[in-house]
C-alpha cells in the first residue's frame, strides 16, 4: 500500500520561508526601536539633568577648597605682626565672595536634584538622587555654620585674639571632604 503524502509546492514553502523571516525582521526592528528609544531618553537625562548636576557638585567642592584657602590666609595674617590691612581687606571680600558662591551652587544643585527626581524613572535613581539633595542640604547647614563660625573668628581677630582661627580651618576641611564625597553616578 501506497500512503498518500501532503506535497507542498516549493513555491509555498518559499513564500512562507519569506513571510517568517519577513516576521522576524519586522520583530527585530521594533525591539532594537524600543532599546534606541530608551537609550535616547537616558542619554538625554544625562545631558540635562545629571551632568550638570555633576558639574555643579564638583563646582562646589572647588569653591569650598578655595574658600579654605582664603580662610588660611586670613589665618596666617593675624599671625604676622605688623598685620597688613590692604591684604587682610582683599583675603576677607575673596573668602566672602566664596560665601555667596557657594551657597548659590548649592541651592542650584538642589534645584537640580529635584529637577532630576522628577525626571527619572527608576526607584534607585529617584533614591540616588535624594541622597544627594540629601547630603547637599547637610553641607549646606556645614557650611553656614563653617561661615558664621570663621566670622565671629574674625571679629575676635580684630578684637586682638588672634588663636580664635585655628578651630575654624579644620571644620572647613572636613566641610570639603564631606561634598568630595557626593557622588552622582551617571
Amino acid at each position: 500500500m501506497r500512503t498518500m503524502q501532503f506535497r507542498v509546492p516549493i513555491a509555498a514553502k518559499i513564500f512562507a520561508l519569506s513571510l517568517s523571516m519577513l516576521a522576524l525582521l519586522i520583530g527585530l526592528s521594533l525591539f532594537t526601536y524600543d532599546r534606541v528609544t530608551r537609550v535616547s531618553g537616558e542619554m538625554e537625562d544625562i545631558a540635562d539633568y545629571l551632568a550638570p548636576l555633576r558639574d555643579r557638585v564638583a563646582n562646589i567642592s572647588i569653591s569650598i577648597l578655595a574658600q579654605h584657602v582664603h580662610l588660611e590666609r586670613i589665618w596666617s595674617i593675624y599671625e604676622v605682626a605688623p598685620l597688613d590691612l590692604d591684604v587682610l581687606a582683599h583675603e576677607l571680600r575673596e573668602f566672602e565672595g566664596y560665601t555667596t558662591l557657594i551657597a548659590e551652587d548649592i541651592a542650584a544643585a538642589i534645584q537640580s536634584s529635584d529637577s532630576a527626581i522628577g525626571r527619572v524613572d527608576s526607584k534607585a535613581e529617584i533614591a540616588e538622587l535624594s541622597e544627594v539633595k540629601t547630603r547637599l542640604g547637610d553641607i549646606r547647614k556645614e557650611h553656614i555654620d563653617i561661615d558664621s563660625q570663621a566670622k565671629k573668628n574674625h571679629s575676635l581677630c580684630e578684637k586682638g585674639h588672634q588663636a580664635a582661627y585655628s578651630g575654624t580651618t579644620g571644620r572647613v576641611g572636613r566641610g570639603a571632604e564631606a561634598i568630595v564625597a557626593v557622588d552622582i553616578t551617571v
